[in-house]
């Protein structure tokens, strides 16, 4: 066995299983199938497998390798990735916070007429070794009212989100959520924003934030690296 084929093997597996390809628990192509398709040997195949084992991404059922559910627990809402994470990270705003028309494509996915939202594109992740590594990319669209004064600090401090702002009488306590998840291959831009490899899959994550009253407060179309994955709980109560 060449030295290295396997973990080649192995990051290529973790990728497509953190982006979803095979779900939550689904089972993987057998070995034989995986060597066939990668042009490997089946020992080489057997090899990337149980490093995933170690990692605990897959486990051994009789003689097949299943997927194990990821460990990341998200009890609120997606929040920007240096917030998940237990060690430094980053959040940048990706051109100013403005007001703009809410995009046609978002308004007929939610069924309600066009108007003027605050809109803000955000990328954030960690920072490993004094070096940004971009998770996240998150596009915002406010359809509660922002002053003013709101909108020009979430543009001067891109930590800041008025959804979150405990004084903020516009945004009750009690919220709910819905979310859509998928994988799919990254567009170009994303992967230049993400640092990732052409043919990537990544997460796609359509969420809408709503009060009790069923007024829909905000909506997010947020694209994940594949290196990261998450299990919701919903609702919640809008207090950090």
């Amino acid at each position: 066995m060449a030295v290295g084929k396997h973990l080649a093997l192995a990051t290529e597996l973790e990728r497509d299983i953190l982006a979803g390809k095979y779900g939550w628990e689904g089972g993987l192509p057998s070995a034989s199938e995986l060597a066939q398709a990668c042009n490997l040997s089946v020992n080489t195949v057997k090899s990337a497998l149980a490093v995933l084992e170690g990692k605990n991404l897959v486990e051994k059922r009789g003689i097949g390798y299943y997927v194990c559910r990821i460990p990341t627990t998200m009890t609120q809402y997606v929040p920007p990735a240096h917030i998940r994470l237990h060690r430094e990270g980053f959040c940048k705003n990706i051109g100013s916070v403005k007001r703009i028309s809410l995009p046609v494509h978002v308004a007929e996915k939610l069924q309600i007429e066009v108007h003027e939202v605050v809109y803000r594109v955000q990328i954030s992740g960690e920072v490993v070794e004094g070096n940004e590594k971009p998770l996240q990319i998150a596009y915002r669209y406010h359809l509660l009212p922002v002053s003013d004064d709101r909108t020009q600090r979430m543009q001067e401090d891109a930590t800041y989100d008025p959804m979150w702002e405990t004084s903020n009488p516009d945004v009750p306590a009690e919220l709910k959520s819905h979310d859509e998840v998928a994988a799919r291959p990254a567009t170009e831009g994303e992967r230049d924003l993400l640092g990732l490899p052409e043919s990537t899959p990544i997460v796609y994550v359509f969420e809408t934030i709503r009060d009790q009253g069923n007024t829909l407060l905000m909506v997010q179309e947020i694209i994940l690296s594949p290196r990261t994955t998450l299990i919701f709980d919903f609702p919640f109560t809008n207090r950090p």
